[in-house]
């Protein structure tokens, strides 16, 4: 059950320093909030949670984290998705980042990369989507680059994100989990 990293992970953000965490946990995450499904959604694809997965394997490949009503996705490329210049978004299984909620559609949109990583400054395109991509409050216009940086608040359909860096990942983290017993004293 993919709850049960939350504790280790946890430990891991509020024991390492910001520093040691970022040189450790490299990248780009969305942080999404996703509102009550709709009773109408028939869109049915099998889900299954790796109950072995560790928070380190979590932060380093290809996985979501389910936190309450949030869920922790970090942007990276996978073999799934066949096009190599771009990290796809959607609800379909084929996408990079795999986002389940109806009003996410099947490919939803797209973050622009090279290296096979996203950089600090990246870009995503909304791919045509029927409900669309908000990016700091702006409607991405369909199959058109928009520049995002870490601490950008992007809406997918009716799903809020934040974009964040591993710096930012870590003081989310500790401010989800407020346990002052757990940070390290530096």
């Amino acid at each position: 059950m993919v709850m049960s990293i939350l504790p280790e992970l946890r430990q891991i953000a509020c024991r390492a320093t910001r520093d040691d965490f970022e040189r450790d946990h490299r990248g780009l995450f969305l942080l999404a909030t996703l509102p009550s499904k709709s009773e109408d959604f028939d869109f049915n694809t099998a889900v299954v949670d790796n109950p072995m997965a560790r928070a380190e394997e979590m932060l380093s490949g290809d996985a979501e984290l389910l936190l309450a009503n949030n869920r922790l996705y970090r942007i990276a490329k996978t073999p799934r998705n066949p096009w190599k210049s771009k990290i796809t978004i959607g609800r379909a299984s084929n996408n990079d980042v795999i986002i389940r909620h109806p009003s996410v559609s099947k490919l939803h949109a797209y973050f622009g990369h090279s290296e096979g990583a996203p950089t600090v400054s990246t870009t995503l395109v909304d791919a045509g989507s029927a409900n669309g991509s908000v990016v700091n409050g702006h409607t991405a216009p369909p199959d058109e680059p928009v520049a995002i940086e870490p601490g950008a608040l992007v809406k997918l359909g009716d799903v809020e994100c934040e974009l964040l860096d591993a710096g930012q990942l870590h003081d989310a983290i500790r401010a989800l989990f407020p346990t002052p017993e757990l940070f390290r004293q530096t």
